[in-house]
């Protein structure tokens, strides 16, 4: 059955994956992102010809637009937040006001119009992984950097609402997710940089070791995973831990694109403040739901280098 379905942080990297997604199954999408270079690129490419998609610019600081693209809305996916913890570092007071009050905003409108949320939290949010174990839903949480402490804070806040208000809130802690469009310089994703200094036959930076883990899964199965959340109501109130459950080592993963490349070269940093040694995700509780990841790690490489071989530069 179609919905009306607002999707914060729309014409960002995970976004705009999940709006083309919603609508081919039919439903007429809202979408709420702000304006940046990103942002236009991703609309104009993909989503502005989409008839049944209607964009809105504006920030979920902005109370009045969240009520507004709220108010006659069936479902909100809730992604819209700044995500780098580097940067977050620097400038914890923007993190703290997006990805805290903005979510406030997001939750106050849902509980006012009885609009059902998917929260799209952040594995960041549970800090080290102090044993060898997979991480799962109940660990407690530790954050690690201001970005975390920030994401942290809204998936609280979510549950809180689900607890005093009766709120259908699904929240959703993805693992480290990779893919086209995702963004490639400044404060970008490690897979994309890596990529883009190979290309370019740069230092490919590594903080660290290199021997830190990382559980990456491709962008299409975090979509497929989002879909089966959002028709499955055994996951209400509930925490729902994706990834693959299969660590890569930063170390092998800079390797393995310079050897895809065939340029770049590696060169070894400080560890940077707030960096989490180990993330494994415990997939149990969505694989009882028939959730399993479709594209293993080597071959998202190889579409990711595939797609953005084929893009010209922005």
């Amino acid at each position: 059955m179609s919905q009306k379905v607002v999707v914060t942080g729309s014409c960002g990297f995970q976004g705009s994956h999940l709006v083309e997604a919603l609508l081919k199954r039919g439903d007429e999408v809202v979408g709420l992102a702000i304006p940046s270079s990103e942002s236009f690129n991703n609309y104009n490419k993909y989503l502005a010809k989409c008839v049944q998609y209607q964009q809105v610019w504006g920030s979920v600081n902005d109370k009045d637009i969240v009520d507004r693209v709220i108010r006659e809305s069936d479902l909100v996916y809730h992604l819209a937040a700044k995500i780098n913890v580097d940067e977050s570092i620097y400038d914890f007071e923007n993190f703290y006001r997006t990805n805290i009050m903005g979510t406030s905003n997001v939750l106050e409108a849902c509980r006012k119009y009885e609009v059902p949320l998917m929260h799209i939290s952040t594995c960041e949010v549970m800090g080290e992984n102090d044993t060898a174990l997979p991480m799962a839903e109940d660990r407690l949480l530790n954050p690690h950097s201001p970005y975390a402490a920030s994401k942290c804070a809204a998936d609280r806040m979510c549950y809180a609402y689900y607890k005093t208000h009766g709120l259908k809130v699904k929240i959703v802690r993805p693992f480290n997710l990779f893919g086209p469009r995702q963004k490639r310089r400044g404060a970008g994703a490690l897979i994309p940089i890596l990529f883009e200094k190979a290309i370019n036959d740069q230092e490919l930076t590594i903080f660290g070791s290199g021997e830190q883990d990382r559980d990456y899964l491709y962008i299409d199965d975090i979509v497929r995973a989002y879909l089966l959340i959002r028709d499955t109501d055994d996951f209400i109130g509930r925490v729902v831990h994706v990834g693959s459950g299969k660590p890569q080592k930063i170390i092998d993963i800079a390797n393995k694109i310079i050897n895809m490349v065939g340029k770049g070269h590696i060169a070894h940093k400080e560890a940077r403040p707030g960096e989490v040694r180990t993330f494994t995700a415990d997939n149990s509780f969505i694989n009882q739901y028939g959730f399993e990841p479709e594209i293993d790690f080597d071959e998202g490489l190889c579409r990711y280098f595939a797609w953005r071989s084929g893009e010209k530069d922005d």
